[in-house]
C-alpha cells in the first residue's frame, strides 16, 4: 500500500508516514514496515483495544482508538494515539478523504448477488485499456470497503470496488467513500432480508450507492428496483440510467437466448438494431452477470470487436480459494481467483497459516502493469517464502533469499521435471488467467475420490455475530459445533 497519511509526529520533531492499516494482531507479522502501520482498535467480536499492548510490543507506534480507552494506555510514552469516538467510523472518513484525492473514474457495484464475479468480469475485461484497481476479494463491508478505498494508488487509472450492506442506514457510509461515477446494481435477492422491513426499503438503501454518480447500470426486469431507480430519476435527472432486460423500456432489449455448443447467443435489439452476444456460459446467474458487465462497457464506450469477443474468454469465478492435499505430503493453496497485490497478500496469510512447518513456495505469474517483480520478490520473501516458480517471463533480476526458476510459460513447467521433485511443501498456485495454472494444481494434487462437506465460514460468523448483537455485552456466549 502506498503512502496514505503523513502527519507531524507529537514532539514535533519529525514526520511520520502511515502507509499501511493493521486491525488483527496476527498480521503485524506481514505488514512490509511496522513502523509505518497503524493498529486500528475495532470493536467487533473481540475488542481491539485489547491488543493494543501486543501490537506495541511487536514494533506498531500509532495507534486509532477510542477516547474514552486512552486513560489506560498512557505509559505506552513511544506510541502516537489518535484518539477518536469510534475507530471504525474515523477510518471510514480516512477513506472517504482519501478517495477525493484520486480523480479517475471509479465503479461502484452493489446487489444482492453477483458483485464479486461482476467486479473480476469486468478487470479482465477491462485490465487492458486501464491500469485497474479493484477491491481484493470480497472485501465489502464497512471495514473491507474502506481498506480498499485505501489501497487505491495515483497510478491506478480505474478503480472497481463493492459495497455491501446487510441492514438499513449501511450504506450512507459506504456511499460517502466509494463516491462511485458509474454505479452498477447487480440483482435484488432475499439475502440479508432480515436487517430490512421490505424488499422495497432494501432496494431504496441499495440505491444510495448512486448520489452524484453520472451513470447508473441495472437489470431492468426486477419491478422492485425500477420503483426505486424512479426516485433517484427525480433526485438526480442528469444521471444516466441505463439498463438490459426483457422489458420494452430496456436500454438493451433481450429478444431471446440460444443455447449453443460453446455456452449461450443472446439476441437483443439496441435503438431498432439487432445484435448478438456470445457468452460461454448456460446457467442464468452467469448470463445475467455477463450482461451487467456488457452494459457497463457500452457506457464506458467499449463496445467493439475486441472487448465482444473477450466475453468468451470469460471463466466461472470461484469465491474463494481452495486448500488441496497434494502428492508427496505437499500442500496446495489453489487462488486462481484473482490477481492482483491486494489479493496475493491474503493468499500468502492463507499459505502461512498451512504450511506448519513446511518450507514454502509459489508458483506466480507477474502482475498486469507492473513494471518489474521486485515489489513482489520483496512481498514473497517478507512473508516467509523460501522458493518462487515464476510462469510467463523470461528473465529475473534474482532476489537474495529467495530460490528462484522462471518459465516463459505453463507448457514449459509442466514439461520440465520440477514439479515431480517438490516435496514436503507447502505451494501456493496464482496467476493470471492466460496462463492456466490450474493445470498446475491438478499436476500437483492427489487424484482422490471423495464426499467433500463445504462449510461457509462467513456465513457462520455472519450468523454468530447477528445473534451476539441482540445480547448484553456482559453475557458470554459458548458455541457448540456438533458432527
Amino acid at each position: 500500500m502506498a503512502q496514505i497519511w503523513q502527519i507531524t509526529l507529537p514532539n514535533n520533531s519529525e514526520t511520520g508516514v502511515i502507509s499501511e492499516i493493521v486491525y488483527d494482531t496476527r498480521r503485524i507479522a506481514e505488514a512490509s514496515d511496522v513502523k509505518e502501520s497503524i493498529f486500528v482498535a475495532l470493536r467487533s467480536v473481540r475488542n481491539g483495544h485489547e491488543f493494543i499492548r501486543a501490537a506495541y510490543s511487536a514494533g506498531i507506534r500509532f495507534f486509532l482508538i477510542e477516547d474514552a480507552e486512552y486513560s489506560a494506555f498512557k505509559d505506552l510514552e513511544e506510541a502516537c494515539f489518535f484518539r477518536v469516538e469510534n475507530p471504525l467510523s474515523a477510518l471510514q472518513m480516512w477513506a472517504a478523504v482519501h478517495r477525493k484525492k484520486h480523480f479517475m473514474p471509479v465503479i461502484g457495484i452493489t446487489g444482492s448477488n453477483g458483485k464479486t464475479v461482476v467486479k473480476e468480469w469486468l478487470y479482465e475485461l477491462l485490465k487492458n485499456d486501464f491500469n485497474v484497481y479493484k477491491s481484493p476479494r470480497s472485501f465489502n463491508s464497512q471495514l473491507g470497503v474502506a481498506l480498499s478505498i485505501l489501497g487505491i494508488e495515483r497510478e491506478h487509472q480505474l478503480v472497481i470496488i463493492e459495497a455491501g450492506i446487510s441492514r438499513a442506514g449501511d450504506m450512507d457510509a459506504l456511499q460517502a467513500m466509494v463516491q462511485p461515477n458509474l454505479c452498477v446494481f447487480t440483482h435484488l435477492g432475499d439475502a440479508h432480508d432480515e436487517g430490512f422491513a421490505s424488499q422495497a426499503e432494501k432496494a431504496q438503501e441499495k440505491f444510495k450507492l448512486v448520489k452524484g454518480a453520472d451513470v447508473a447500470v441495472f437489470p431492468k426486469d426486477q419491478e422492485i428496483l425500477n420503483e426505486a431507480i424512479s426516485a433517484w430519476r427525480k433526485m438526480q435527472p442528469l444521471t444516466k440510467f441505463v439498463s438490459w432486460g426483457k422489458s420494452d423500456r430496456s436500454s438493451y432489449i433481450i429478444e431471446s437466448t440460444e443455447k449453443m455448443p460453446f455456452g449461450t447467443r443472446i439476441h437483443f435489439r439496441y435503438r431498432s438494431m439487432e445484435h448478438v452476444l456470445d457468452l460461454p456460459f448456460r446457467d442464468e446467474a452467469s448470463i445475467s452477470n455477463a450482461l451487467t458487465c456488457f452494459t457497463v462497457l457500452t457506457a464506458l464506450e467499449r463496445w467493439d470487436e475486441a472487448h465482444i469477443s473477450a466475453f468468451l474468454k470469460l471463466h466461472p469465478i470461484e469465491n474463494r480459494l481452495s486448500i488441496e492435499k497434494g502428492q508427496r505430503q505437499n500442500i496446495i493453496v489453489n487462488d486462481s481467483y484473482s490477481h492482483d497485490i491486494e489479493s496475493l497478500r491474503v493468499a500468502l496469510r492463507v499459505l502461512e497459516e498451512q504450511s506448519a512447518g513446511k518450507s514454502r513456495a509459489v508458483v506466480l505469474s507477474p502482475m498486469v502493469h507492473a513494471q518489474s517483480v521486485e515489489p513482489l520478490q520483496d512481498l514473497l520473501l517478507s512473508s516467509g517464502v523460501q522458493r518462487v516458480i515464476w510462469v510467463g517471463i523470461s528473465q529475473i533480476s534474482p532476489k537474495k533469499g529467495l530460490q528462484e526458476e522462471v518459465f516463459e510459460n505453463t507448457d514449459a513447467l509442466l514439461r520440465s521435471q520440477l514439479l515431480g521433485e517438490i516435496s514436503q511443501t507447502a505451494l501456493l498456485i496464482k496467476g493470471a488467467r492466460l496462463h492456466g495454472l490450474e493445470r498446475v494444481v491438478n499436476a500437483l494434487k492427489q487424484q482422490l475420490h471423495h464426499t467433500v462437506m463445504e462449510i461457509n465460514l462467513d456465513a457462520v460468523r455472519y450468523n454468530y455475530q447477528y445473534f451476539r448483537k441482540h445480547i448484553k455485552t456482559d453475557v458470554k456466549a459458548m458455541v457448540m459445533v456438533k458432527a
